[in-house]
């Protein structure tokens, strides 16, 4: 039998929310995707999944800089993403983008803080 995408996607969500193996229930999901011939879905799966956690509390953001933050960034960015997105868990996926020239992107399920450089001088750029 057949299940939503919907109710699969909160499924996994509430796994992972609660500290199950992430491995495991990937190696399952997979396993259920390829069998029900789902694969044209697995982006909306993923973003599905992104926003069940973030209701649950967990959030993963996608953090891009031009050099590899601080400790000191890291904790600020975390404290910026539990108070923006009320979330009681983040985790952060790291890209370091020299094109930024500086500054930081921040994305969220929800959300996306653009404070690069690089986006700043497009801005001036097309204000001409």
């Amino acid at each position: 039998m057949k299940t939503s995408r919907r109710v699969l996607t909160r499924y996994v969500a509430e796994r992972l929310a609660a500290g199950d193996a992430k491995a495991p229930l990937l190696r399952e999901l997979a396993a259920y995707v390829v069998a029900h011939k789902m694969a044209s879905q697995l982006d909306a799966i993923i973003g599905d999944i992104s926003r069940n956690l973030a209701e649950l509390g967990a959030v993963t953001a996608k953090v891009e800089t031009a050099r590899p933050l601080t400790d000191e960034l890291k904790k600020a960015v975390i404290d910026y993403v539990k108070q923006s997105e009320g979330a009681t868990q983040v985790t952060l996926e790291e890209y370091v983008e020299p094109a930024l020239l500086g500054g930081i992107i921040v994305t969220t399920p929800s959300k996306r803080f653009d404070a690069s450089v690089a986006s700043r001088l497009r801005k001036l750029k097309s204000t001409d």
